[in-house]
């Protein structure tokens, strides 16, 4: 009975010594000597068991054999070069056994691509027994995708928010891109929002007295900025250099599990006020601010009007995705995802956090990402079920055509070739990737939109 640590390459060892195998069996496969066994744990869970005849497993032992030699050194020979005989007499076992574990990985990752329901997490070894020159037995646990009767995913009515760009969107944004144009001035009064002030600013708690400690010089304020609290604007308004003003408003602080109120009182002394005056449209500057997409205000104003559409309607489908997802979600509670699936998903996406942080140099606390990636995960898993299920019900797939339709088209619009685009995509991601865009195309023509006006 080999002790069998973990296996490594993606296969973790159940602990304590060998059970015995599963009896609730639902495949047998013999090949030769061969003996596979797929038994079904739960609608989530299946072991693979296998036997395999010592001859079977004989080209994996004298690479072994061949691999452990080189740094074996016996007296008498120099390092490499013992024979054979000398090398089984005092290290076969030893080198056996510890091969039995490699091939049962191997093994397993061949004969698995065999079976219908492939694993969706990291698979664990709960049986290895290797018998020198007889047999080598193992069992592996693996998660697949349940399958899942889905119900209340067809004749929905979801809300989809429709936001229509007016002129007066259109010009907030051709102002915003003349901004980073314009050229400031000295003012002395602040008679409207096209202003912009320095100032010196100290904390008041709520009775108005001056918070000791809080005070914070050549703050900037413009109040060109749509995003700036109005109160601060209405305090000034009016106000000259070396003038102050109070203003108070109400913040809202959201944090992962709760949200806040903070009362913000503050006193500003205005030690300088600037007046924008933003450039004249010319062919130059169109053409400038649109990428040469446009060479006059009219055609800026045209291009700006249909990026924010197209804009708007992205994100308009996305809330109706979204929307959709979380309907069919709440109509179908009562099924369990995966432990192993779940914490996979969960590792994925804090990698993914991890390597973010690192490109754009953010310190990152890994155990809070650690948390937050898990509920993301348990969403996420609950929705590749849902998909697939429905996919599996509605009969929907995705062909090779399909695929290579995909791929022709992406070669044509990167200039990348084909055979690079393949090493780049995983072939199986990305047919589930084309297979859950194919589900969703088909839920929303099986679904009502409800356009909400914004």
């Amino acid at each position: 009975m080999a002790d069998a640590p973990d296996l490594g390459s993606g296969i973790s060892r159940c602990g304590g010594s060998s059970p015995p195998f599963r009896t609730n069996l639902n495949l047998y496969l013999f090949e030769d000597e061969l003996e596979t066994k797929v038994n079904v744990l739960s609608d989530h869970e299946h072991e693979l068991s296998v036997v395999l005849d010592y001859e079977e497993i004989l080209p994996e032992i004298e690479e072994a054999y061949k691999k452990e030699t080189r740094d074996i050194a016996i007296p008498g020979f120099r390092k490499g070069k013992a024979p054979r005989h000398l090398i089984k007499k005092y290290y076969g076992d030893l080198i056996e056994e510890r091969a039995s574990e490699d091939i049962a990985k191997q093994k397993f990752y061949v004969l698995i691509e065999e079976q219908e329901k492939k694993p969706i997490s990291v698979p664990s070894m709960t049986d290895l027994k290797f018998e020198a020159g007889k047999s080598l037995e193992f069992a592996v646990k693996y998660e697949i995708m349940p399958e899942w009767d889905v119900t209340g995913y067809l004749d929905l009515h979801i809300e989809k928010p429709l936001v229509n760009v007016t002129e007066e969107v259109v010009d907030e944004e051709l102002f915003n891109m003349l901004k980073s144009q314009a050229t400031w001035a000295d003012y002395d009064v602040i008679d409207d929002k096209y202003t912009r002030v320095t100032v010196d600013l100290q904390k008041l708690d709520s009775g108005g007295n001056i918070v000791v400690g809080e005070k914070y010089e050549n703050i900037s304020f413009d109040f060109t900025d749509q995003s700036l609290n109005i109160k601060i604007y209405e305090g000034a308004e009016g106000k000259k250099v070396a003038e102050t003003f109070r203003f108070h408003f109400t913040s809202i602080h959201q944090h992962d599990d709760h949200t806040h109120e903070v009362d913000v009182h503050n006193e500003a002394l205005i030690k300088k006020i600037e007046k924008i005056t933003l450039p004249e449209i010319n062919e130059d500057l169109a053409k400038k601010l649109s990428r040469d997409k446009a060479s006059s205000e009219t055609e800026l104003k045209d291009l700006i009007r249909n990026e924010l559409t197209a804009f708007y309607e992205r994100q308009s489908s996305e809330t109706f995705e979204n929307n959709l997802i979380t309907k069919i979600l709440d109509n179908n509670k009562d099924f369990i995802v995966p432990e192993g699936f779940v914490e996979k998903l969960a590792l994925e996406f804090t990698e993914k956090e991890i390597e973010e942080s690192k490109k754009y140099k953010v310190n990152i606390d890994r155990k809070r990402i650690e948390e937050m990636s898990k509920g993301r995960a348990q969403v996420s898993g609950k929705i590749e079920i849902i998909l697939l299920s429905i996919a599996k019900k509605e009969h929907i797939s995705v062909t090779e055509s399909e695929v290579d339709e995909f791929l022709s088209k992406e070669a044509e619009s990167t200039g990348i070739s084909l055979d690079k685009l393949k090493n780049y995509y995983k072939m199986n991601d990305l047919r589930e990737t084309l297979l859950r865009d194919k589900v969703f195309k088909f839920l929303k023509e099986k679904n009502q939109q409800v356009i909400i006006n914004k």
